[in-house]
């Protein structure tokens, strides 16, 4: 534990840093009572990687693809009524999602989202779903902005060394 303590250690600061994040993301979600909250702390893990500009680059794309695809989601559930209906969706969103991955994070996130919430809501109450999910989207990623924020405040160099030292072995 004392060596991965030590201020030198890049990855335990990585992840006390991530856990930090996660920690306080799952708090404010479910403090603030929001209904599927856990989808705040998931927002924060799926935006959340090593470098600073590539997390604030996933969290805008995590934002953009998430509300068009509760969009999408809210219009699948609405036009959709009938379970074989709502099943070819459910195949078709599950077939388009890879392809997406491949070109762009934040094209994929529009079926991914879509996809799930076709799958948690077959017939319920698909405005409080669209709500929920842009509002808990919204919060995790303003509270992964702020921590990456913070820690490039913090540690301005602490990614640029680590590219050094990678450079330096190439």
């Amino acid at each position: 534990m004392s060596r991965l303590l030590r201020r030198n250690h890049n990855n335990s600061i990585f992840a006390f840093y991530f856990a930090a994040k996660v920690v306080l993301a799952y708090l404010i979600g479910y403090g603030l009572g929001l209904e599927r909250a856990y989808w705040v702390p998931l927002t924060v893990v799926l935006v959340t990687v090593y470098d600073n500009k590539l997390t604030i680059d996933r969290m805008v794309q995590r934002l953009i693809g998430s509300v068009i695809g509760a969009l999408l989601g809210w219009a699948v559930l609405y036009f959709f009524q009938a379970e074989w209906q709502l099943a070819v969706m459910v195949v078709v969103l599950a077939a388009i999602t890879p392809m997406f991955l491949e070109r762009n994070y934040w094209l994929a996130v529009i079926p991914i989202t879509a996809l799930v919430m076709v799958l948690l809501d077959f017939g319920g109450e698909h405005h409080t779903l669209v709500r929920a999910r842009v509002e808990n989207t919204i919060i995790g990623c303003v509270l992964s902005g702020m921590g990456t924020l913070l820690f490039i405040r913090f540690k301005p160099d602490y990614f640029d060394r680590k590219r050094k030292k990678q450079l330096k072995a190439d």
